[in-house]
């Protein structure tokens, strides 16, 4: 038997576990980690990134991890140290992608459109309205889930059913297009 903080776990032995472990059985145990180190590990999410969104989607990952690494559990001897370490680098890699994109579109709004001009805020918003519904309707979409919506391409090609690297280059194309509709009205 194996105690998880308050929750006792049964685990089979290393060779047997395949066997006799059911997914139902790794299902509960999945659920016990998760009622009892959700709120650790959450809080500790929480104070690496400062935002509630991004702690709650770490979590998420983290689970999803766990799940999938399900056939080593036998060897994890510190459960409480062994998700906080997870938890701790998934969090951090989370980051830097979300970081790494919103500089890249921030770079890319400003080259595009959102150079200074004399037009005041209201008519700079109409404008790049109008620009934007000059792009075909998927690119128009893509643009809208990516900047305004900050879907991942993965999950922009999960709606419109493309592949993530395909929304990707999708993306990047409705971006240039977009540029060059900006300017020529300039």
């Amino acid at each position: 038997m194996l105690q998880v903080g308050s929750v006792p776990i049964l685990m089979a032995a290393a060779t047997d576990f395949e066997a006799e472990t059911t997914s139902q059985e790794a299902a509960q145990h999945l659920s016990d980690l998760y009622d009892c180190h959700k709120n650790f590990l959450f809080s500790l999410a929480l104070s690496i990134s400062g935002n509630r969104q991004d702690a709650e989607d770490a979590i998420q990952l983290v689970f999803q991890k766990v799940w999938k690494d399900r056939m080593r559990w036998d060897r994890i001897k510190e459960w409480r140290s062994w998700l906080a370490r997870l938890t701790r680098n998934t969090i951090l890699d989370h980051l830097k992608q979300v970081s790494r994109r919103r500089i890249r579109e921030e770079k890319i709004a400003t080259e595009c459109f959102l150079e200074p001009t004399d037009e005041t805020d209201s008519e700079h918003v109409e404008k790049l309205h109008l620009t934007l519904r000059k792009l075909d309707e998927p690119l128009r979409t893509i643009i809208f889930l990516k900047m305004f919506q900050e879907l991942t391409f993965k999950e922009i090609g999960g709606v419109i059913q493309i592949s993530a690297s395909t929304a990707s280059t999708r993306y990047y194309e409705a971006i240039k297009k977009l540029r060059n509709l900006w300017e020529e009205e300039a």
